[in-house]
């Protein structure tokens, strides 16, 4: 959630992924799933030719 200049840290980020040709092209993290999902939605427009997912991470496993 985003107050103002303010971001609430959870134990869950959200990993947005692009492949091309069965590899991993770009990796992106989001504080939120919603988040995640409007990135997504201006990259499918953008690179239609993509393939991509979105998944929840534990945050400990990204910056451990």
């Amino acid at each position: 959630m985003n107050c103002g200049n303010e971001t609430k840290m959870t134990d869950t980020v959200w990993m947005y992924e692009q492949f091309r040709a069965g590899e991993v092209y770009n990796k992106f993290m989001f504080y939120t799933r919603e988040e995640a999902e409007s990135f997504a939605a201006q990259m499918d427009k953008a690179e239609p030719d993509l393939v991509s997912k979105i998944e929840p991470v534990e945050a400990r496993a990204v910056w451990n």
